[in-house]
């Protein structure tokens, strides 16, 4: 015991080897079913697509509107209650997950949910301001 290896040690690299194969066989194990759980969560074209964007443009609409009462109501918390409830962020995610992935097919996808999403909350916005009673300008707004 004096500095003479045990006869079931490892000589330094193999040991280092075997520490970095068991800590890759972790991350395989781990690594396949937590990118497809990533992948049903932030693509939302994948998994339940057709809930997952419908569930998408109602929490769009509802944050416009939202969004609009507030700035009617000269409300900055119920603004920040509109960006709450809005959920751009996913889309986003979705396209940095994308990006890490180089899937282009789901960068474009995400970026155009994302714009088109932006987009129909000014047009939804627009729209409600047209039947508002209230004159709302830079100088009644604080």
């Amino acid at each position: 015991m004096t500095g003479e290896p045990r006869e079931n040690s490892l000589p330094g690299d193999a040991r280092a080897a075997s520490r970095d194969s068991f800590f890759a066989s972790i991350w395989n194990a781990t690594d396949a079913a937590g990118l497809q759980r990533m992948r049903e969560r932030l693509y939302l074209s994948e998994g339940l697509a057709a809930k997952n964007l419908s569930t998408f443009c109602v929490l769009l609409f509802l944050s416009a509107v939202i969004a609009t009462a507030g700035v009617v109501a000269d409300s900055t918390a119920t603004v920040i209650g509109a960006m709450i409830v809005a959920p751009l962020m996913t889309p986003i995610l979705g396209t940095a997950l994308a990006l890490t992935l180089a899937n282009r097919k789901q960068i474009v996808h995400n970026i155009a949910l994302v714009a088109a999403g932006s987009i129909g909350i000014i047009c939804i916005a627009y729209l409600i301001g047209l039947v508002t009673p209230l004159d709302v300008t830079a100088t009644t707004s604080s």
